[in-house]
């Protein structure tokens, strides 16, 4: 997990959920790196609000990192732990307590693809040659358990990724600020579709959880959604990644 300077003051919430698990994680991490919070404070600096510091004694383990925007969640934790299943999360979101069991079961049912308890299913243009905009891709996609290269994973619901399940050029930065800078899942599904691991959901039916109050703040799906579309675009054309949807 990683976060946004706007929703420290509330991401215990998330972190609790988290730590009440039945299933526990070998470890839980928060990644942080250099940031002015809303009351002025820097965390990076020394600092870290009370509520954090309380969860460190729970099993939270904090690591300071480079930001590369909401890609964080992933990539540092992907390069020190190379040989381990990682489970990504979003900071707004309060998870259920069988929430992991129920990734972690799946994965163990088929160890070679990438786990998720919600996914939407991508759409093409009815000449095939062309992906259809991301509002008209079918969400939660009802009905469509996978493995299969069309579900397209969201951070919300939880994507748990196997070791070696994606592609070496999920580092490569300078591509991904390029194309793709706001979009993490984009880049990880399209890092999924280079490597040729498909995505299976946990049920047929999507699971929706709910948003921790207040932290609607930079919801960065919602805020231009042809902004969306274009780094979808750019990422599938950069990368010929067409064709693998049908693989």
């Amino acid at each position: 997990m990683t976060t946004v300077p706007e929703r420290v003051p509330l991401l215990h919430h998330s972190l609790e959920a988290l730590l009440a698990q039945t299933y526990r994680p070998d470890r839980l991490i928060l990644w942080l790196y250099d940031m002015i919070l809303p009351d002025g404070a820097r965390i990076g600096a020394g600092y870290l609000p009370d509520n954090l510091l309380a969860l460190q004694a729970q099993g939270l383990e904090i690591r300071y990192c480079r930001d590369v925007g909401p890609h964080t969640k992933l990539l540092p934790a992907w390069a020190q732990f190379p040989a381990a299943a990682i489970v990504t999360v979003d900071d707004d979101t309060l998870y259920p307590p069988e929430w992991l069991g129920e990734l972690v079961t799946s994965w163990q049912a088929q160890p070679d693809v990438i786990h998720c308890q919600r996914a939407h299913y991508i759409t093409l243009e009815d000449d095939g040659l062309s992906v259809r905009p991301y509002p008209e891709w079918q969400t939660g996609a009802p009905g469509r358990l996978g493995p299969d290269h069309r579900l397209f994973a969201t951070g919300h619901g939880g994507v748990l990724y196997p070791p070696g399940s994606l592609h070496a050029e999920l580092t490569n930065e300078a591509v991904f600020r390029q194309l793709c800078p706001t979009q993490d899942d984009v880049w990880f599904k399209a890092m999924a579709l280079l490597q040729g691991t498909p995505v299976r959901k946990v049920a047929p039916d999507s699971r929706d959880y709910p948003l921790i109050p207040g932290t609607e703040v930079r919801m960065l799906w919602s805020q231009n959604e042809s902004g969306n579309d274009r780094q979808i675009r750019a990422v599938f054309a950069h990368y010929a990644l067409l064709p693998l949807l049908a693989d």
